[in-house]
C-alpha cells in the first residue's frame, strides 16, 4: 500500500514538473518571439542621422531592444522584398507601399527635412524655367524625389513630358553632372556650400515647398501587430538620439560620417 502511495506521489510530482517545464518552454518561446530583432533600413543621408547615432551610442541596447541597422541606398527594394521590418523613407513612399498592397504604418516623423534637399544643375543652367527639354534626375518613380521634381518644375511652367526623366540614385547626381549625362538632378545630404564649391548651381530647395518632403519611420503592418511594445521603445530611442543631435550636432555628424564612411 505504501509503495503504491509512493508511486502515485512520484507520478504526481513528475506530472507537476512536466507542467512546469511546458509553462517555462512556452514562456521562453513567447519571450523569444517578442524580443525579435528589428531590422531597420536607413538611407545613408543626414535626414536619418538619428538612427546611426542611436546605434553608436548604445541607446537601442539601453532601452532593451535588439536592432539591426541596415544602411542602404536601395531601401525601398529591400522593404518590398520583406528583408526589412522598419524603413526610413519619405512620406510619399510610405503611402505608396500601402496603396500597392503592402500594409505599412507610419510610426514616426523625423522632420520636414534638414533643408538639404536640393535641385542642382550644371553651370549653364540658371534657374528651373531653363530645364524644359533637359535631362533631369530623381531617385525612384513616384517617389518623394520624383514628386519633388514634378512640383517645383510645375511651378515654373514645365510639365511631365516636357523634360527627359532620368531615374538615378541621389549619390550619383554629382558624378553624372560632371560627365554631362544629366543637366540637373535632385540631391540630398550635401551642404549647399559644398555644391557651390564644386561649381554647380542650386536652382531649387525643399524650403520652396516645405510641406512636400517629409521623412518618416514606417513599419510593416504585420510586424507592428506583433511587436508594438518594442517599436515604442524604438521611437523612444530615436527621440533620445535626436536630443543628442540638438545638444552636439558636430559629434552626431562625425558619428554619421564614420558609420556611413562619407566625407
Amino acid at each position: 500500500m505504501r509503495r503504491e502511495l509512493f508511486l502515485a506521489q512520484v507520478m504526481r510530482i513528475n506530472n507537476y514538473i512536466g507542467i512546469i517545464f511546458i509553462i517555462l518552454l512556452v514562456s521562453c518561446l513567447e519571450a523569444k518571439r517578442n524580443n525579435a530583432v528589428i531590422r531597420i533600413g536607413a538611407p545613408t543621408t543626414t535626414n536619418f542621422m538619428h538612427i546611426f547615432v542611436a546605434e553608436e551610442k548604445g541607446i537601442f541596447k539601453k532601452n532593451g531592444i535588439d536592432v539591426k541597422v541596415i544602411p542602404s541606398d536601395n531601401i525601398n527594394e529591400l522593404y518590398s522584398e520583406k528583408q526589412l521590418d522598419v524603413i526610413c523613407t519619405g512620406l510619399t513612399e510610405s503611402i505608396l507601399f500601402s496603396s500597392e498592397g503592402h500594409e505599412t504604418k507610419i510610426i514616426y516623423r523625423f522632420t520636414n527635412s534638414f533643408a538639404t534637399d536640393l535641385i542642382i544643375a550644371s553651370s549653364k543652367i540658371k534657374d528651373l524655367s531653363s530645364l524644359k527639354g533637359k535631362k533631369i534626375s530623381f531617385q525612384g518613380i513616384n517617389s518623394s524625389s520624383h514628386i519633388f521634381i514634378q512640383q517645383l518644375l510645375s511651378k515654373h511652367g514645365i510639365q511631365d513630358g516636357e523634360y527627359f526623366a532620368v531615374n538615378l540614385p541621389v549619390n550619383k547626381v554629382i558624378d553624372e553632372l560632371r560627365k554631362g549625362n544629366i543637366d540637373a538632378g535632385h540631391i540630398t545630404g550635401v551642404s549647399p556650400s559644398e555644391i557651390i564649391k564644386k561649381g554647380f548651381h542650386i536652382i531649387g530647395k525643399s524650403e520652396d515647398d516645405p510641406n512636400l518632403l517629409s521623412d518618416t519611420l514606417s513599419v510593416d503592418g504585420k510586424f507592428l501587430k506583433k511587436h508594438e511594445p518594442e517599436l515604442k521603445l524604438l521611437v523612444k530611442s530615436i527621440d533620445e538620439a535626436h536630443n543628442i543631435y540638438l545638444k552636439n550636432p558636430e559629434e552626431s555628424i562625425e558619428i554619421f560620417t564614420a558609420k556611413t564612411k562619407k566625407t
